[in-house]
């Protein structure tokens, strides 16, 4: 019936200019009862199936109830609605919903969507975004998280960046919507300010496999796209033409996906250290008679080289004498401190 080329569906919101479509009317044009068969209620009956979704920004809470409405029309005279009450669950106690036999191709559930073969090439402190490329299998309904794990040794090897859902197919409708809303774990596994895993949990992810029904499928209808943003560390296992691997997990239904790429480092011994550094007085710890400095130091985004262990050196005035020195990041701790005349040496490395 839907491949019928009188078959028309139309998608509206219900407020003229509404960003949401609450409103769907799918209009069959001319439609003949033959006959044939008037034994058999499916050989009379015309099956419709709709896809719904709770939005994220609906205020409602778990065992709230509403109500769907849905009309027949027929001759331009409506003949019936039919009320379907819904109850709203509590995702976290979700059970997820798939078919015994659902399979997915192997080598195709999590691929790279790059211009050229891997590995990739980076350079050091080099940011570079990867598109990866997640597949839903069809007829699921079930928690979906999306992973990135770079590799690590005594410190990050790679770091992650950035994970943005840039696109979905058309079974999964526009999860681009919702990317603020999903929620992210970023985790250091050495405990240091390098992410090295992100995890973005997107919540029950539904793939009603609508266009499979109607033989309108397209390769992508099942992918979510994302934009995963990946930095070369300048660690010193990373030397040039090394191969390390990046690591892109999807957690759906009963499945565990896991794509390793390869990235090679590019190492031009010309990398460069840049710092940021600012200084101001603090007013509040401060007195008439004892001045707090508080001085804030960073690796500049454009820098191509990391500083492994950092001294400090700070000049004092003639006039004035050192008391003490903290450092507030939990990162770094001070190994040692010296002052000799005018000028305190400060040895601050990882902990």
């Amino acid at each position: 019936m839907l491949k019928h080329q009188m078959t028309k569906q139309t998608y509206e919101p219900r407020t003229p200019g509404g960003p949401n479509t609450d409103i769907a009317t799918l209009d069959l044009s001319y439609v003949c009862n033959t006959g044939v068969d008037n034994v058999n209620v499916t050989a009379n009956t015309v099956r419709v199936e709709a896809v719904v979704r709770l939005l994220d920004t609906t205020t409602v809470s778990p065992g709230d109830t509403f109500t769907l409405h849905a009309a027949v029309n027929s001759n331009d005279q409506e003949i019936s609605v039919y009320p379907l009450t819904l109850t709203v669950a509590d995702v976290d106690l979700y059970t997820d919903v798939y078919a015994d036999n659902v399979t997915v191709e192997n080598g195709s559930a999590v691929t790279p969507n790059v211009t050229s073969s891997p590995p990739v090439s980076m350079n050091i402190a080099e940011k570079k975004t990867v598109n990866v490329l997640f597949q839903v299998p069809g007829c699921t309904s079930s928690k979906v998280w999306l992973d990135s794990a770079m590799p690590v040794n005594t410190s990050a090897i790679m770091t992650v960046e950035d994970v943005q859902i840039s696109s979905s197919g058309r079974n999964l409708g526009d999860l681009t919507k919702y990317d603020s809303e999903f929620t992210d774990t970023k985790t250091s596994t050495l405990d240091t300010s390098q992410i090295n895993k992100w995890e973005k949990n997107l919540g029950v992810v539904s793939n009603p496999c609508v266009t499979r029904h109607t033989d309108d499928y397209k390769s992508d209808d099942d992918i979510i796209s994302a934009d995963i943003t990946i930095q070369m560390a300048d660690h010193e296992l990373a030397q040039n033409g090394e191969i390390f691997y990046a690591s892109f997990g999807l957690h759906v239904a009963r499945f565990i996906f896991i794509l390793d790429l390869a990235v090679t480092v590019v190492r031009t011994g010309s990398e460069q250290l840049e710092f940021n550094m600012t200084s101001s007085r603090d007013d509040v710890n401060s007195t008439s008679d004892r001045v707090e400095i508080d001085t804030m130091l960073s690796l500049s985004d454009t820098a191509t080289a990391e500083g492994r262990d950092t001294v400090l050196l700070l000049f004092l005035p003639p006039y004035v004498s050192h008391v003490s020195t903290v450092i507030t990041s939990p990162h770094k701790t001070i190994v040692s401190e010296s002052l000799e005349g005018n000028v305190l040496t400060v040895n601050v490395s990882s902990p």
